[in-house]
């Protein structure tokens, strides 16, 4: 009877784990081809370092990016790819992005910049100033094998929104493979 509920309790585990990913269903040091098995549907964009899928997310639509640097999973992140006519709902969407991480991993580290004191006691102009770029907000939070970032940023009136997973142990293959290419190109 103990052998059965060991075995029983392993197998649990197993599936268990199995099921867990890192990001989504997918684990860090995956090649494409394993990330490819953990997804639904078909990729819309697949080059050497990355793959792209599309989802929605806190009821938007996103993007889905996993990026690879020899052939391993290093990083993936989410993307906003919807548009406003209005720059402060993409604060909303920033927000709604970090409430439903702050529900999975507890609070993180908040960090608002402002360039200026104009836009900080005017919240109705946040959207306008996180696209000239005066503002930028992130929150941070540490998960086991991942790092995870949320950000709402701007430039020339462009406004950027997402989160961001990084692999604390491949994360610098990244890092080493960008410097290998920029001394490659002096």
């Amino acid at each position: 009877m103990k052998q059965v509920f060991l075995f029983t309790l392993i197998i649990f585990l197993f599936i268990s784990t199995a099921q867990a990913g890192d990001f989504r269903k997918a684990n860090w040091g995956m090649t494409p081809s394993q990330v490819k098995t953990t997804e639904k549907g078909q990729p819309v964009s697949v080059k050497s370092d990355y793959m792209v899928y599309k989802t929605t997310l806190v009821g938007e639509p996103f993007s889905i990016m996993y990026l690879f640097t020899q052939n391993k999973l290093v990083r993936a992140k989410y993307y906003f790819t919807g548009t406003f006519s209005n720059d402060n709902k993409y604060v909303d969407v920033y927000e709604n992005l970090t409430n439903a991480l702050t529900k999975k991993y507890g609070k993180g580290e908040d960090i608002k910049y402002f360039d200026n004191d104009y836009y900080r006691d005017r919240p109705s102009k946040w959207g306008l100033g996180i696209s000239a770029g005066k503002i930028a907000f992130f929150t941070k939070w540490a998960n086991g094998e991942t790092d995870i970032i949320t950000y709402l940023d701007g430039e020339n009136y462009n406004i950027s929104c997402g989160v961001e997973y990084t692999s604390k142990e491949l994360g610098n293959l990244e890092d080493g493979e960008k410097e290998k290419n920029d001394q490659d190109q002096l």
